[in-house]
């Protein structure tokens, strides 16, 4: 973060209290979402979209909106960006641990 000059901030609470916070207590006004149009949600999202009802207001900014699978992958790669370690397990989607199941299409023979 130093590096890149902007400042990390961490929660321990849910996503939307983390999201509240940050509009209401430090001004907040837009995030990056990592949406994709293939994503639950993701066929109404736009490179720009305000925050959903219910929610802070804000503004979503989903840069990969039109990304499919290869190109985000081929971006992970690349430039050596971390990421889970589930999906080298086999799940594409992660939810909360009722939702969260292995793709079937990637399992091994």
């Amino acid at each position: 973060c130093q590096e890149h000059d902007f400042e990390l901030t961490t929660y321990k609470c849910g996503y939307k209290e983390g999201i509240k916070d940050l509009v209401e207590n430090r001004g907040a006004k837009a995030f990056l979402i990592g949406t994709r149009s293939g994503d639950p949600n993701g066929k109404e999202s736009e490179f720009f979209c305000p925050s959903s009802k219910g929610w802070p207001p804000f503004m979503r900014v989903n840069p990969v909106i039109n990304w499919d699978y290869g190109t985000v992958w081929r971006f992970l790669k690349k430039y050596d960006i971390p990421y889970f370690h589930l999906y080298d397990q086999g799940y594409t989607s992660l939810g909360d641990r009722h939702c969260t199941h292995k793709n079937p299409l990637l399992r091994k023979p």
